[in-house]
């Protein structure tokens, strides 16, 4: 993709095995490392805020009869199962506690995601927008330019993409637990709960991140030039301006890592 008269941040022509191997060229291996740093400073906390944050939501939300899963199932008594000590919501309760702590919690983190994003940047865009030898500096400079503002650049549609993905992530995971448990699945399946876990957590964040995934590169835009990319529906402007409104694809541009990203990821993380 070349650059157009919108600014649109140029990328590579190439596919995951030809981006890699740039990176590699580049800074040697450690370069598929750059902005590890922050990246921990933010997934750490991040996902103990966010797990503490879920469940006493669900906790919370099973004192609100339309929420609960009694409601919507009035003959099953049971709110826990040898898969999960969580109370058990509605579907409905599910989405809204998945979206509402994400949300808490993507605000709290948001300057990291900034700074870790404009860190990858310097060495990974081929238009060098950013050189920055540290996330010092990366954080200095985002400072300088925007104020403290900045450090929220992208705030709206990282929420956009967040607070759906935590919503139809959690309530297709119980969906998922729930027929895993059933006396229709088979044995090697239902009585692993493990396995449950870390099947349930793929397809959640799958789903959830091929319906999210244009958001993801719209609050990239955003991040990486804050003064042309101003808001959310003028940056998709530009965005199709810059294309000639005739690749919609584009928004879906990096969609395969993201999977395999957020289905281990989540793999992993929901069935510890």
């Amino acid at each position: 993709m070349q650059q157009g008269q919108s600014g649109m941040i140029p990328l590579p022509r190439s596919n995951v095995f030809g981006l890699t191997s740039r990176v590699i060229q580049q800074d040697g291996l450690i370069g598929l490392w750059r902005g590890m740093t922050p990246t921990i400073a933010r997934n750490v906390p991040g996902v103990a805020l966010y797990f503490f944050s879920l469940a006493e939501l669900r906790r919370f939300m099973t004192t609100i009869p339309q929420l609960s899963h009694l409601h919507s199932n009035p003959s099953n008594q049971l709110t826990h199962s040898n898969v999960t000590i969580l109370p058990r919501l509605s579907a409905a309760g599910d989405l809204a506690a998945g979206m509402m702590a994400r949300t808490a919690v993507g605000f709290l983190l948001m300057p990291i995601t900034v700074v870790k994003t404009r860190f990858e940047a310097s060495t990974f865009y081929t238009s060098s927008l950013y050189s920055y030898q540290s996330i010092r500096s990366a954080f200095v400079d985002v400072v300088k330019q925007n104020g403290l503002k900045g450090l929220w650049r992208g705030f709206v549609p990282t929420m956009i993409r967040d607070a759906p993905f935590a919503g139809l992530f959690v309530s297709t995971y119980e969906k998922s637990k729930s027929i895993l448990q059933s006396s229709t699945t088979p044995l090697i399946i239902s009585s692993n709960p493990t396995l449950i876990h870390m099947i349930s957590a793929t397809l959640g964040a799958s789903l959830a991140t091929l319906i999210t995934t244009p958001f993801d590169f719209i609050k990239t835009q955003q991040q990486l030039k804050p003064k042309l990319y101003l808001n959310l529906f003028q940056s998709i402007k530009l965005i199709l301006d810059d294309n000639h409104a005739k690749n919609w694809k584009l928004f879906f541009r990096g969609s395969s890592l993201r999977l395999i990203r957020k289905g281990l990821s989540s793999a992993i993380g929901w069935s510890i």
